[in-house]
């Protein structure tokens, strides 16, 4: 595996509040397998086939 880098110099804003609805208006998918850390998020609107909010990764046969 090789890994990179790079460091962000920017400034970003202190102590900035998100309340529990923004968070929870956040999409997401949770991996079926340790979906508590496994997970992919959408910014912005849902994509319409995110009715089934978690992903299975073994084949289906």
């Amino acid at each position: 595996m090789t890994v990179a880098a790079v460091g962000d110099i920017n400034q970003y804003p202190h102590r900035i509040r998100v309340s529990d609805a923004q968070i929870k208006a956040v999409p997401v998918q949770r991996y079926a397998f340790h979906g508590v850390w496994n997970f992919v998020t959408h910014l912005g609107q849902a994509p319409e086939d995110l009715r089934d909010p978690t992903i299975n990764l073994k084949p289906t046969t």
